[in-house]
This record gives structure tokens, sequence and C-alpha cells, in this order.
């Protein structure tokens, strides 16, 4: 494929670059105390926490699995991203979740299951968000450095992959290390303004080139004669799609969205419950930018494909032995934007590759830090040693997610993978976190089993199409299924075993405790 990157696109990528790594050492001089390094000490604003929150959301990651459901799946890939907008509006006008969950003065979110439930519970927990959330960001690092190679002019089996994702995980390793969450919203907040300007170049080009006409014939005429002529445009007669994706994506994003860790870091970060509450609700605008600006890229790269066949063996050389739809979106991005553009837009793209690693780097390795580890000593541990064990665990993290993205393809689309796999753990948290703010009986043994009953998510793994009597598993059963588990066992283990003493949380995050009516 031809790309326009030059030399002075190089010289672009390679200062942006470098000034991330200073920024990673100034916010070193920053970091006193453990609250300092995890919630960037409690004192996010409003406006700063949208951009942080857009840097952290708006992924290199997002661009690759939204651009390539578009390009396989057309316009109809609007349709669920419309229906998970449910959750910002449910969380921004009630405050669900989110304003109780601040209000209790937690810094992550197993931390939570301590305090309303007990210590095992927390421990649990804290292991399944670590397990769910890495794995689900295991394709991060390789999606991204797909987008770096395909706009450079690799193909996929030159060994360049290996070689983008060592070198970018090496940077986002070491500013994130250094300064913690203070480095990440200093970062997140020039790389939202980088890549807002990078999102609408891409956005203008594209269309130019293009156009919203040429877009919907060429999906009209895709689907014809492979199944339903409207397929690209209507997700009820998409394959892929149907009533039950749908239903999925509604319930899937009101439960989920609150209680997913780089998303309720932000929150825990605020200066008080009601921003909380109000930075859920206008990331309802980062949140349309997320979805709708690549899947419109994914379906101008299929357009632009399909009025030029020929252009399609240089796209197969590039994929190789995988999937086409994943590389087309960044080979119309090096073929139509100029030198010079490209490198802006590249570095805007690299932006948003690192504002997502950050986050969710230092978010999980908090996790197994502050409930995992921290927990096990039986004399507690001081800041700056939680603060050490935090930053080991961002390499080894770091380490495996390089590892994971060598050797994992996913079965499915990549859009479907990371929603499940993070359903894994939101979807048990979901069940006891939800229970434990407003369910005075939610007990011990009824969170333990809905914190496993979400790990049902997992099978998202598992290539169906493969397995004899269950090639009709789609990923939205998955998806229904596990939700429906969490919260069945959650309410049956309580009933079944309530706790001696009930334990409840005020609106102000206060825990209240008394004895059970009936309790054992």
């Amino acid at each position: 494929m031809h790309t326009n990157f030059g030399s002075i696109d190089w010289v672009i990528v390679v200062g942006y670059l470098s000034l991330s790594i200073i920024i990673g050492i100034y916010a070193n001089k920053h970091v006193r105390k453990l609250k300092d390094y995890i919630v960037a000490g409690r004192g996010l604003g409003l406006w700063l926490a949208i951009a942080t929150f857009t840097g952290t959301e708006f992924g290199l990651v997002t661009v690759m699995y939204q651009a390539e459901a578009g390009y396989g799946r057309g316009f109809s890939q609007f349709f669920p991203m419309i229906l998970m907008l449910a959750g910002p509006v449910v969380c921004g006008l009630t405050g669900f979740v989110v304003y109780r969950l601040r209000a209790t003065g937690v810094m992550t979110v197993p931390e939570f299951y301590e305090k309303r439930y007990n210590k095992p519970v927390r421990f649990l927990g804290g292991i399944i968000l670590a397990i769910s959330g890495i794995i689900n960001m295991g394709l991060f690092l390789k999606m991204g450095s797909r987008f770096v190679i395909v706009v450079l002019g690799f193909q996929e089996g030159s060994g360049a992959l290996a070689t983008v994702m060592c070198a970018l995980l090496a940077i986002v390793l070491f500013y994130t290390c250094l300064g913690g969450m203070v480095s990440v919203v200093l970062t997140d907040f020039m790389q939202f303004l980088v890549l807002s300007v990078g999102a609408g170049i891409i956005t203008w080009f594209c269309i130019s080139e293009v156009s919203w006409a040429g877009m919907f014939e060429a999906l009209q005429t895709k689907f014809i004669g492979t199944t339903t002529p409207d397929a690209g445009l209507n997700p009820f007669t998409n394959p892929e799609m149907g009533w039950a994706y749908a239903l999925w994506a509604v319930i899937g994003a009101v439960l989920s969205f609150p209680l997913w860790m780089p998303v309720t870091q932000r929150a825990l970060s605020t200066v008080n419950p009601k921003t909380a509450q109000r930075l859920l609700g206008w990331s309802i605008i980062p949140s349309i930018a997320r979805a709708v600006l690549p899947i419109t890229w994914g379906v101008a790269a299929f357009a632009f494909f399909a009025a030029q066949p020929d252009s399609m063996d240089a796209l197969r050389a590039v994929a190789g032995e995988n999937n086409p739809d994943t590389y087309a979106t960044p080979a119309i991005i090096a073929h139509l934007l100029p030198t010079g553009i490209l490198g802006f837009v590249v570095a805007g793209m690299l932006a948003a590759f690192m504002s997502t690693h950050d986050s969710y780097l230092l978010s999980w390795a908090a996790v197994i830090t502050q409930d995992i580890v921290g927990p096990l000593a039986p004399h507690g541990l001081k800041d700056r040693t939680r603060i050490w064990l935090t930053r080991a665990g961002i390499i080894a993290i770091g380490i495996f997610v390089l590892l994971w993205g060598l050797w994992f393809e996913p079965p499915s689309r990549v859009f479907d993978y990371m929603f499940l796999t993070a359903q894994a753990y939101a979807a048990g948290a979901a069940a006891c976190i939800i229970g434990g703010l407003y369910w005075k009986r939610a007990s011990c043994t009824g969170a333990v089993l809905g914190l496993l009953g979400g790990l049902s998510s997992f099978a998202v793994l598992i290539d169906w199409k493969t397995v004899s009597n269950f090639k009709w598993v789609k990923t939205s059963h998955i998806g229904l299924g596990s939700i429906f588990l969490a919260f069945f066992l959650m309410v049956l283990g309580s009933l079944l075993f309530p706790d001696k003493k009930q334990r409840t949380v005020g609106k102000d995050g206060s825990i209240i405790m008394a004895e059970a009516e009936g309790g054992r």
C-alpha cells in the first residue's frame, strides 16, 4: 500500500513522543502520596476530568476496532453504539452507582467490596477485575501497532509488528511508572487536544474522497448476493447483530459503564460526588465521537476499496493471513493524507494509543497492589511501598500484554471481544455493587457467587462456529447470559445465605451496620 509518511512526519512524531517522556519526568516530582499516584490527589475538576476521560476512552484501539466494525458491518454498527449511550445518560441524570460510590471515598472498586461485604470478597473481586481488565487490554498494543506498521508501509509478517509493539510499550511504561495518575492526567489533556484536531482532519479527508453518497452506494452494493441487501444499513437484518444484540447493548451499557475501572477511576479522582455524576453525564459527547468518527472512517475505507477492486490485492498482502477489515482504515489514512499532515495525525493517533494504555495499566496495577497484595500484608503497606509495587505491576502487565498480543487472534470481531472481556468483570461487579448500594439484604455469599457468575463472559474466547451443536451461539447470547447469571446468583446467594449483620450504604457514602432480620 502506498503511504505518504515522509521525513517531516518522522520529526513530528518523534518530537511528540519525546514531549510525553519529558512530562513523565516532570510528573514524578509531584507524586508524594499514594493518593497522588492513583487518583491524582482527588483534585480533578469537571472539565479536566472530561478531557482526560476523552483521552483515555478515545484510544487507538477504539479507532481500530470501531473502524473494523464499520468496514465489516457498515452503518449498522451505529445502532448498538447509540443504544450504549444509555449508560452515560442514566448515570448523568440520576447519579446511578457513581454518586454513592464516589461518596464512600474508595480509590478502587474492590475496595468497596471490603467496606460493604468483607475482605475475602475484596480479594476475589480484585483478582477477577485484574484478570478481566488485563485480558481486555491484551489486544490494545497489537491493534495500535498494526495501525503504525500500515501507515509506515510495512507488512504484518515482516517482523515490524513486534518491533513497533516493543517500542510503543517502552514509552508508555516509562512515563506511566514515573508519574502515575498525575502523569496520566497531564498527558491525557495534551493528547485530547492533539487527538481532537487529528480526528477532524481524518474525517474531512475521508468524506472529501468518498462522499456520503458513495458510502451508502457501496454498502448497498456490498451485501447484494451475500445476504439481505440492506444489512449494511439495517442492524436487524445484519447476521452479526439483531434484537438480542440490541438488548445486550442497552443492558450492558447501563450496568457496565459506571463500573469499568478506567472510567470509574476518573470518577473517583474528582473533587466530589456531584462532579463525578456530572462527568459521566457529559461523557456522552466523547462517547458519541469515539463511535461515530471511526465507524465512518471504516465505511469510507470500504467504499474506497469497493471503488478500486485492484487495490484489495495490496490490502490483503499487508494483512497476510489476518482479516483485511482491520487494516483497511489505516491504509486509506496513509494514502489520502498528505505528508506533514499525516505526521500530525499519526501523532494524534499515538496520543490516543498512549492515553488509553497509561490509564489502563495504572488501573489494573493499582487493583493488584491495593486489593490483592495489600490485604495480604499482616501489618499493611506504606504508601511508598505501594507506589513501587504499583510500578512493578505496570511493568508486569505491559509484558503480558506484549506476549498476549503476539500470540492471540480473537475468534470474533475485536469490538465484541473488548465488550465481553470487560463484562467478565463488570457483570459480576454490577451485581455486587448495585446490590451493595441499593439492597440491604445483599450478602457476602451472594457477592462471591455474583462475581463468579460474571466470568461466564470469557466464553467469547471460544470460537463457537467450530463447536458442534453450538454453532448458533453469538456474542450477544454470551453477553446477556452472563449478566443474567451474575444477578441471579447474587440474589439467590443473598437469600439463601444472609449475613448476620447487614451493611447498608447511605447517600453520604457512610456504611451502616445493623442486625439482619432472620440472619444466621
